[in-house]
């Protein structure tokens, strides 16, 4: 089997290797389909009731949380450290596996199929077969990878399903944390992109004005706008500068922006505050079940180890 790795959502970089819930990870192979890398790096770390765990799967997860990890080689205490975390997380990945297999749990073809066309319209028709060809692999692999991986995540799902937070715990949280509940300072910008810089102060000029965005865009120049609200702690740290710095009204810019060129009128602005409870309700409740999640599929692997025969092998 063909292994396959992507983005994966930044946590601490331990708890992304460990946690591993999306298309993250490399998936693990089926019986028999080990298949050593050309560089030497295949060899196997571990086996799971007999199935192996290379060192290209654990590799392969590594670089999904941090495409530069192999820099870390430098530090063999900390290069342990990461290999043997993200083999933990691969034989997790491997006894979830096995287990929707011996329950006869299936993937729907439509449900797979959706996924796979998922697949190809984020990544696009080229990038897609460039993705197939640095892995010598077919669509029909990818397919399975993708089947394996919804396998594991529905396993998953039933390990950590039907999890429930009461009212009286949440409203307890936040009197325990209200200070940790705070609103981002936000502001609103109107945004005036140009294909040709030569009308920057044209344009400036007229946002000084007053004049409404909707009566400066003009496409078939290559001015183009937008509005909405941005949370200042998200923009590039000059440009958060001068908004930090600016008033409603002001007009920055000329802002360069990879070949175009911006300018922006300072809107609303609303700084930090302290989110009541209502507001905070849901965030409470999904931080808390996700903790309850976590400890139970911790207790379902410590539970699944122990039934297993799980060979670590040396390095």
């Amino acid at each position: 089997m063909v292994y396959f790795s992507a983005s994966a959502p930044r946590r601490t970089f331990l708890a992304s290797i460990l946690l591993g819930c999306a298309l993250a990870a490399s998936v693990p192979g089926e019986a028999g389909a080990e298949k050593p890398a050309d560089n030497g790096e295949g060899r196997v770390l571990a086996r799971v009731n007999g199935e192996p765990i290379t060192e290209v799967q654990v590799l392969r997860r590594l670089k999904a949380v941090d495409p530069q990890v192999e820099d870390h080689r430098g530090d063999p205490n900390r290069w342990a450290r990461l290999l043997e975390s993200a083999t933990e997380a691969e034989i997790r990945d491997q006894l979830l596996l096995q287990a929707a297999r011996a329950e006869g749990l299936e993937i729907p073809q439509e449900e797979l199929s959706a996924a796979l066309a998922r697949s190809r319209e984020m990544l696009g028709a080229e990038r897609f077969a460039e993705m197939l060809a640095r892995r010598s692999a077919s669509e029909e692999d990818y397919a399975a990878f993708l089947r394996d991986r919804l396998l594991i995540n529905r396993y998953r799902s039933k390990v950590t399903g039907g999890l429930k937070v009461d009212e009286a715990t949440i409203r307890d949280y936040y009197r325990g944390h209200k200070a940790s509940f705070q609103a981002p300072a936000r502001v609103r910008l109107e945004t005036v992109e140009l294909t040709d810089a030569g009308f920057v102060e044209q344009i400036a000029e007229r946002l000084r004005g007053g004049e409404a965005l909707a009566a400066i865009a003009d496409p078939d120049v290559g001015i183009r706008t937008r509005e909405g609200w941005v949370n200042e702690r998200d923009l590039p740290p000059e440009l958060r500068r001068q908004v930090e710095a600016a008033a409603a009204k002001d007009v920055l810019g000329p802002i360069d922006a990879g070949g175009k060129t911006r300018v922006i009128r300072i809107g609303e602005q609303q700084a930090s505050r302290r989110l009541s409870y209502k507001e905070s309700k849901g965030l409470i409740r999904e931080r808390l079940l996700e903790n309850r999640r976590q400890v139970a599929l911790d207790d379902w692997y410590e539970r699944a180890k122990r039934q297993a025969q799980i060979e670590y092998l040396p390095r």
